[in-house]
């Protein structure tokens, strides 16, 4: 019976890292590749993201899910094999030492305080891509395989590993935690409908312009932030996000009079900033809307307690006065007058 349950369990772990493998290798598909360094260096990596919620949700167990989806998604026919072993570890150290990472600060996936959205940021994504990245351009450089500058190429591969932390991560974290609301609103519906369909439409006008007008979808953000918080602020950074990438990599609008540097660039810092707009203004509304709750139901609790106090008090009004002596029986503790 033992031995039924320990290979049903082992069974059970190989099927998560067999789907952290095939979701790494999904999820690479949507990453795009610059035209820098032979399609080496990648403005977003949502893998990053990927193995890094699959290794905070699954355990560190699936770990080598993460190797497996790296290595088939370097695996290709013009492919040297010092790239695939690079791209392969750099990966697979990037989303491990970003877990262990968080795991040694006390991170909480579930993003309630501030402080795990710091962490997030500074420990899940900027401090073990630098790491990542560095692996990865160095193999690359000593390999041969690298064909472009290393200082350029070095810090796309790093903020786009960072971006797939800080744009991707948070929004799976927030799917995975969606539960279909008790009281059904309408009209909240219809406002969450109305937010993503102006976004949307913005982007898609914004995007066609010859100017530069991407940061015109922020005010957006916010809304989501302010009114909905985490599951619509990351889904509309998400979505802006990856409708600009795509912009860019078709050449549309403004994206086509720039150097693919400065696109690449541009796009970045916009996918920083919306992320880090996204997760600090909603974290902060949301505890701030906790903080208010607990001071009214403290308020109801004491007007209950003051009103009950009152309530004993009008039965018993006198019941805390001392007692008057009676006429014709003088207080004896009071001395006699002749």
């Amino acid at each position: 019976m033992e031995f039924a349950l320990h290979n049903r369990s082992r069974f059970g772990v190989l099927v998560r890292i067999l789907g952290v493998a095939a979701a790494c290798y999904a999820s690479s598909w949507l990453g795009v590749h610059s035209p820098l360094g032979g399609g080496v260096a990648s403005p977003l990596w949502p893998p990053t993201g990927v193995g890094l919620v699959a290794l905070l949700v699954l355990g560190p167990r699936v770990w080598p899910g993460i190797t497996i989806g790296a290595m088939a998604m370097a695996i290709s026919p013009e492919a040297a094999l010092p790239a695939v072993a690079a791209i392969t570890i750099g990966a697979t150290l990037t989303s491990v030492l970003g877990y262990l990472l968080l795991d040694a600060a006390g991170f909480r996936p579930e993003l309630p305080r501030l402080r795990d959205v710091l962490v997030l940021v500074v420990l899940g994504g900027i401090a073990p891509t630098v790491v990542g990245a560095t692996v990865v351009v160095c193999s690359l450089q000593a390999s041969g395989a690298l064909t472009a500058d290393f200082g350029t190429i070095w810090l796309i591969e790093w903020i786009g590993d960072a971006l797939g932390v800080l744009v991707v991560a948070p929004f799976l974290l927030m799917v995975l935690r969606l539960r279909w609301p008790q009281v059904f609103r309408p009209a909240r519906w219809l406002e969450a409908t109305v937010l993503f369909a102006a976004m949307v439409t913005l982007l898609v006008l914004t995007l066609r312009a010859d100017e530069q007008l991407l940061f015109l979808t922020f005010p957006f953000v916010v809304w989501a932030a302010w009114r909905f918080q985490l599951a619509a602020a990351t889904a509309c950074a998400l979505v802006a996000t990856t409708l600009a990438f795509y912009a860019a990599s078709r050449g549309m609008g403004a994206f086509a009079f720039h150097s693919d540097l400065s696109n690449i660039l541009t796009l970045q810092s916009f996918a920083a900033v919306a992320a880090l707009t996204a997760l600090v203004l909603s974290v902060t509304v949301a505890a701030r809307n906790e903080a208010r709750a607990h001071v009214e139901e403290v308020a109801v609790q004491l007007a209950a307690a003051v009103h009950q106090l009152d309530r004993r008090l009008r039965v018993q009004p006198g019941a805390d006065r001392p007692a008057s002596p009676e006429r014709g029986n003088p207080d004896p503790a009071q001395p006699k007058t002749t």
